[in-house]
């Protein structure tokens, strides 16, 4: 291990025993489970007034984040015309639970006659393709992974990330990059999808992966095998989000 690396990994492991022990990591990670734009009541009038060329986009936020990061694209969506369903759900549980409790009871209010089109962003790739795994959908639309970690992240195999699992909750530990991790047993897409990833890191995490990076998922790890790939150039793991090119490239490819 470089000096610069060892020196990294150091201060990494100091933020997160106090984060850790303090709490931080579970109160950032753990959200109550909310639905933004389809209530009960609410599908149930999208149903009665079925519009074929009202494609549903769903949206699934990824690690630590809420609903509310996910808004760029919610809006930009809505205004043109898509019915949005933004998801907020607690990310310090399972990958299997997530897909199974939170996203199941959403799709399950929706019309199956109308085509529903997914954006995900982060470990929110790997909840939908787990859900799609196990779930067929006969109106599947397009599905849009953003900064995904396809292949795993080396931060989540730290032998201190699971130390402290506790604090982290079980769903990030399954991200890991090893072969046998969670998410590199899932089987390659079958359906329509479009990876967009970064390559600006963040300072410290990204010394502690080898090669480009987003910050905190490898570059050359985001595509994948039967998904059309484009990098956005400058952005990191999160502002990618917030990027207008980014933007243009959902825009453009749910048409």
């Amino acid at each position: 291990m470089s000096e610069r690396r060892a020196q990294s990994f150091a201060v990494v492991a100091i933020l997160l025993l106090f984060c850790t022990s303090c709490g931080v990591v579970r109160f950032i990670a753990t959200h109550d489970y909310e639905v933004n734009g389809v209530s009960a009541e609410k599908a149930a009038v999208w149903n009665r007034e079925l519009q074929q060329d009202k494609d549903y986009v769903v949206l699934i936020h990824g690690y630590g984040s809420k609903s509310s990061f996910m808004e760029p694209i919610a809006d930009l969506l809505t205004d043109k015309g898509y019915r949005v369903v933004n998801i907020q759900y607690p990310t310090t549980d399972s990958i299997e639970s997530i897909a199974d409790i939170y996203i199941t009871s959403v799709l399950q209010r929706l019309d199956s006659r109308v085509t529903t089109h997914f954006v995900t962003h982060s470990m929110g790739s790997v909840v939908l393709r787990y859900y799609l795994q196990r779930h067929s959908m006969s109106q599947l639309g397009k599905v849009v992974f953003v900064a995904p970690p396809s292949h795993g992240s080396p931060l989540a195999d730290l032998a201190l990330a699971r130390w402290l699992r506790s604090g982290f909750g079980s769903g990030l530990l399954q991200l890991g990059a090893n072969n046998d991790s969670f998410v590199n047993s899932l089987p390659k897409p079958s359906y329509s999808c479009y990876v967009l990833a970064g390559n600006s890191g963040y300072p410290i995490f990204s010394w502690l992966i080898s090669g480009k990076d987003d910050g905190l998922v490898a570059t050359d790890s985001a595509p994948l095998e039967g998904c059309k790939f484009k990098l956005i150039t400058g952005v990191a793991h999160h502002s990618i989000v917030y990027d207008k090119r980014t933007l243009d490239e959902i825009e453009n490819y749910l048409k």
